[in-house]
């Protein structure tokens, strides 16, 4: 798994999910605001509040007690993917940049070499990271086992 189109479509893939996360986690957030003392979350075992919560998204109980470190997870997740994206980006100019360069200013060149190995090092750290969250996904329908790690 090594091709461009590839990484990008686990990065989609991770992308779609987590907006799917933050969207349930969002819901049950304002769904259990009506229902929380003073507008706290409760832990899924604390049976009398879970009992007058039974209209709030029952897979966000079952699965994740907090809807707000379910958004936080989501957001610590789509950092990874944003990190990668950029070190992407940011060596695609410097590669751009080496070709403009490269004929007329040697120390230039050498520079921006050494930033373009710097940037494909901090991709090359991150695209594991990324194959290892898709796995939480593992079980929807979308996911491909040529992403497992």
């Amino acid at each position: 798994m090594t091709t461009t189109e590839t990484v990008a479509e686990v990065a989609g893939f991770l992308l779609e999910r987590l907006e799917e996360d933050a969207g349930r986690a969002a819901a049950a957030q304002a769904q259990a605001a009506q229902y929380a003392d003073g507008g706290s979350w409760f832990r899924a075992d604390d049976l009398v509040r879970a009992l007058r919560m039974e209209q709030v998204d029952a897979v966000m109980i079952e699965v994740h007690a907090d809807p707000e470190q379910v958004l936080r997870e989501v957001e610590a997740k789509r950092r990874f993917v944003a990190d990668y994206a950029s070190a992407l980006s940011e060596r695609q100019a410097v590669r751009d940049e080496i070709g403009r360069v490269l004929p007329t200013d040697p120390d230039a060149h050498a520079r921006l070499s050494r930033q373009e190995s710097e940037l494909t090092g901090k991709a090359e750290a991150l695209l594991p990271v990324l194959r290892v969250v898709a796995t939480v996904y593992a079980g929807h329908p979308d996911y491909r086992e040529e992403w497992r790690p």
